[in-house]
């Protein structure tokens, strides 16, 4: 019978590396060598924190009223927009904008509706203007406001001490589904002066 001889073939495969990846591996093999972890990558689990943006001075004491609320926020590990310009603090977390139609002192509503931003599902945005004085209007505060896709909490609170000191006046927008105790963290927060001043009128009317 014919004798067969079998042979063997290796194959032998060249995959390019760019120098990135590999400089990239040995970087990663230096940092698992020396014990030390690498840093957090998009996938992570890293707690949410607040963003500050301050665009104008501010007067004292109402800059640390957003320090307070800040760093409530961040105890929280809240993704919100903290934003302080001038006179004016706007406080974001869930928020987008709604076309909404405004409503008469007669109860009719516009024809044409207009874009206002709200709180999202579970989210909330608060709105505060500063002023030296305790600002008058017709409106009897506290109170809440039915909105049609959110509930606004109105308030006027001190703070400050001094000749520092100051008034806000504060409009907290949320929905059903909003945390009801960082709602109440929220308004103890910006309650913290009201009573720090003799005569001062309480007017926190944390419900």
């Amino acid at each position: 019978m014919p004798a067969f001889s079998i042979c063997r073939l290796s194959i032998v495969l060249v995959i390019p590396v760019s120098c990135t990846v590999v400089a990239a591996m040995a970087a990663g093999q230096a940092q698992l060598g020396s014990g030390k972890s690498a840093p957090p990558g998009p996938g992570d689990d890293v707690p949410a924190q607040p963003t500050f943006v301050e665009r104008e001075e501010s007067p004292p004491a109402f800059k640390e009223l957003t320090a307070r609320l800040t760093k409530l926020l961040k105890a929280d590990s809240l993704e919100a927009e903290v934003s302080l310009h001038g006179d004016e603090l706007v406080v974001r977390y869930r928020t987008r904008k709604f076309m909404v139609h405004g409503q008469y002192k007669t109860g009719e509503f516009t024809e044409k509706a207009l874009e206002e931003e709200g709180p999202r599902i579970r989210g909330f945005r608060l709105h505060a203007y500063f002023h030296t004085e305790r600002p008058r209007g017709a409106l009897v505060v506290p109170c809440d406001i039915q909105e049609p896709y959110w509930t606004t909490f109105a308030n006027q609170y001190a703070i400050g001490t001094g000749k520092d000191s100051g008034y806000i006046s504060v409009r907290l927008s949320y929905t059903h589904q909003t945390d009801s105790k960082l709602l109440e963290r929220l308004k103890s927060c910006l309650a913290v002066d009201e009573n720090r001043t003799p005569g001062r009128a309480s007017n926190s009317g944390n419900r």
